[in-house]
């Protein structure tokens, strides 16, 4: 509970060749953790008995603090703004 107080959620992130597993790890805060990941349309649940790497056309649902969170938001604002801008 302290985590969802502390402004904590859930992200979804498809992996791909624009995005890919090593720039993912990369972008993972130390505390942010891999819940599941969606692989050939199964539901892969991950744990520390069998931790799931995620791979190119796996979709990730993570939990991560609110600074991945708002950094994506950024990321969406910007991307919305840009097409705008070169009009």
């Amino acid at each position: 509970m302290r985590r969802h107080y502390g402004g904590w959620g859930f992200q979804m992130t498809r992996i791909s060749e624009a995005y890919p597993p090593e720039r993912f790890a990369e972008a993972m805060d130390e505390d942010g953790f891999v819940i599941l990941v969606e692989r050939d349309e199964q539901l892969l649940f991950d744990s520390s008995a069998a931790p799931i790497e995620p791979r190119l056309g796996d979709r990730v649902l993570c939990y991560v603090p609110p600074s991945v969170l708002e950094a994506r938001i950024e990321k969406q604002r910007a991307d919305k703004a840009a097409p705008a801008e070169q009009a």
